[in-house]
Parts: structure tokens; sequence; C-alpha cells
């Protein structure tokens, strides 16, 4: 296990966290986003009388034109200066939607990452080979950061480069792991 404590938290403890969490989070972005304020007004939002999972159904659903609409920085919950990572993703319409990543939320995505590669049986023993693309999209960043927190040796070998020149480098590097696509793997055996 990567993290015990969290990973094997009871169930009645996990239900607690994560309602306590989403209060904290209900709150945030209600205080710093006007999206959410004019949202949860809307809908009648009432954070007191959340106090299970079950009671997230009334909050509304963000869309990604909701998002597409707050481009490029008005869903960010904290001042621009606090954002250390820009990515961002194709939207709905022709506007990226824009993901602003502070410090503590890499260090989160970093922990999670290596949460799931721990789960997968990567080591600080492996060679990881990381097949996403590196770019504005964030995909291949958090597994990298993971990787890394593992200990493990960490090849950036983004998915734009050809089948042929993955395979080699996974023969020369003697890579251990692979994290891409499916259909990345697929193409490759």
């Amino acid at each position: 296990m990567y993290d015990a404590k969290c990973e094997a938290m009871g169930r009645e403890d996990l239900a607690q966290l994560q309602i306590e969490r989403l209060q904290l989070t209900l709150n945030r972005v209600y205080r710093n986003v006007a999206f959410y304020r004019h949202t949860f007004d809307a809908a009648g939002v009432a954070f007191e009388k959340i106090r299970a999972i079950e009671d997230f159904k009334d909050i509304p659903f963000t869309t990604r034109e909701d998002l597409a609409r707050s481009y490029p920085y008005d869903m960010f919950a904290v001042p621009l200066k606090d954002v250390v990572r820009i990515h961002s993703a194709r939207g709905a319409s022709r506007r990226m939607l824009v993901v602003g990543y502070t410090k503590n939320d890499l260090r989160h995505w970093t922990d999670c990452a290596a949460r799931v590669l721990t789960a997968a049986g990567v080591s600080d023993q492996d060679v990881v080979q990381i097949a996403f693309h590196y770019d504005l999209f964030s995909g291949g960043f958090g597994f990298h950061q993971g990787a890394e927190r593992l200990g493990a040796s960490v090849i950036p070998a983004s998915g734009a480069m050809s089948l042929e020149k993955q395979v080699t480098i996974m023969r020369d590097y003697k890579t251990t792991v692979l994290v891409g696509t499916p259909s990345l793997a697929y193409n490759l055996g």
C-alpha cells in the first residue's frame, strides 16, 4: 500500500471524510467562484443539509458548456498568482477548457497517481515509460509525478512518438512498466 491510513480506512470513516471534504469544496467554490454562487443560489442549495453523499443529488451539474463560458480563469477558486500549472483540453465549443493547479493540487494529484501505480505493482525498482502526450493536456504528468514519488526511473516518452520509437525505447531502456492509452498498448502488441 502507498498510504495505509487512507487506503485501509473503514467505510464509516471514509463516508465521513468524503462529506467533510465535499462541504469544504462546496463552501470554497461558493465563496470564490461567481458561477457557483449564482448556480447554487438559483437551485436553492442549502449546504447545511448536505450530511451524506446521497444529498449530493441536490447539487446542480456543471457542464462542459459552463466551463467553456468561464474561459479562461472564471472557474478558478484561487487567485491566478496561486496557480503554478495550467493545462487545458478541447471544450464543447471552440474554446479550451482551462484547468489550473496549485502546489497543493499537484501534491494531491501526485499522491493519487502514486497510489494507483502502487496498486498496479509499480515500485522503485521499475523503469516506467510514460507514453501519454506531454502538452496542454494533463494526461501524462500525474503518472510521471507519481512514478517519481515512488522512486521509479521515469521515461517521458510522449505519445506523439512513433510506435517504432516507443518499442526501441522499451527495448533499449529496459522498460518494465508502460503507461499509456489502451489503443497504444494494442498497437504495440
